[in-house]
C-alpha cells in the first residue's frame, strides 16, 4: 500500500468525491474482480416499480439471473445469502454529482413500519443494490459499483454514516499535506543549521517518510499477497515500540483508514 504525494495534492481529490447521498458511486465491494468478467453477456434487466416514488430518485432496474459481482470476493465474504439484485443508473459528471449530493444529504430513511415504505425501495436479506455509469456501464453489468448489501438483517452500505468517509479521508489528506504555507512544490530540504525541514508535506518531513526508489512514493503499510521467497517488511513499516505513535505513524494509520 504507497501513498503519492502527487496524487494526494491534486484538487482532483476534491472534487466530485463530496456526493454523498444514495446516488453516489463508491467503490466499498468492488475488488478488481471486472478485469475477470469481460466475457460475461448483457444482463436481462426489467424496470421496477416503486409506488408514488419521488422522480428524483433512482429508477431501479431488476436483473433476471444473476450479476456477475455477486460472485465478487468481497460480496461473499459478508456472507450474503440468495436475493434480488437491483442496478441504477447514474449520471456521474460533476455537475450532476454536486446537485445529487445537495440533495440526497438532505434526506431521512423513513420508519417502514408506520410508512409502509411508499416510494422507496425496500430491501430483503440478500438483496444487492448496484451503481451504473450512464452512457458508460458495461452492459454485461462488470463495471457496476455496490452501493448497498442486505445480509442477515444489517444494511451494508457502500458509504457507511453518510459522509463520514470522505470527511475522513479529506482529514487526513489535510494533516498529511500540512500548512499551505509550509509546503513546496518538491522535496523537504533541511536546514543545515537548525536541522529543520522546510518544503514537501507535512508527512514527507517526519521521519516515518521512506520514498520508493528515490520517487514521491511512500509506504503506508503492508499488502497481503502469496509470497513466492523469504521477505522482510519495507524499512518504512519497520519502527522502534519505545517510540510510540509519532505524528509521521499517525499520518500513515489515518490514511490507512480512509484507504
Amino acid at each position: 500500500m504507497t501513498l503519492n504525494t502527487n496524487a494526494l495534492s491534486s484538487s482532483a481529490a476534491d472534487g466530485a468525491a463530496s456526493s454523498g447521498g444514495a446516488a453516489s458511486p463508491s467503490a466499498a465491494f468492488s475488488g478488481g474482480a471486472a478485469s475477470s468478467l469481460a466475457g460475461h453477456q448483457p444482463l436481462s434487466m426489467r424496470s421496477y416499480f416503486i409506488a408514488d416514488q419521488n422522480p428524483r430518485h433512482p429508477a431501479f432496474m431488476l436483473v433476471e439471473g444473476e450479476h456477475p459481482l455477486r460472485e465478487d470476493p468481497h460480496l461473499v465474504a459478508t456472507g450474503i445469502g440468495p436475493g434480488r439484485t437491483f442496478v441504477y443508473l447514474q449520471d456521474t459528471s460533476e455537475e450532476v454529482m454536486l446537485r445529487d449530493a445537495e440533495y440526497f444529504n438532505t434526506l431521512e430513511i423513513p420508519d417502514m413500519a408506520s410508512t409502509g415504505g411508499a416510494g422507496w425501495l425496500k430491501l430483503n436479506s440478500g438483496d444487492v443494490v448496484f451503481a451504473r455509469e450512464l452512457d458508460k456501464g458495461c452492459a454485461c453489468g462488470c463495471d457496476d459499483v455496490t452501493q448497498a448489501a442486505l445480509v442477515n438483517e444489517q444494511l451494508l452500505c457502500a458509504i457507511p454514516n453518510g459522509n463520514k468517509l470522505v470527511d475522513n479521508f479529506l482529514d487526513a489528506k489535510q494533516r498529511a499535506l500540512g500548512d499551505r504555507e509550509l509546503r513546496g512544490p518538491s522535496l523537504p530540504v533541511e536546514d543545515p543549521d537548525t536541522g529543520i525541514f522546510t518544503g514537501g508535506t507535512a508527512f514527507e518531513r517526519t521521519p516515518n517518510a521512506h520514498s520508493v526508489n528515490g520517487a514521491r512514493t511512500y509506504t503506508l503499510g503492508l499488502g497481503i499477497e502469496q509470497a513466492t521467497q523469504f521477505v522482510a517488511p519495507s524499512v518504512a513499516n519497520k519502527c522502534s515500540p519505545e517510540s510510540g505513535m509519532t505524528t509521521g505513524l499517525t499520518m500513515r494509520q489515518d490514511l490507512q483508514k480512509v484507504r
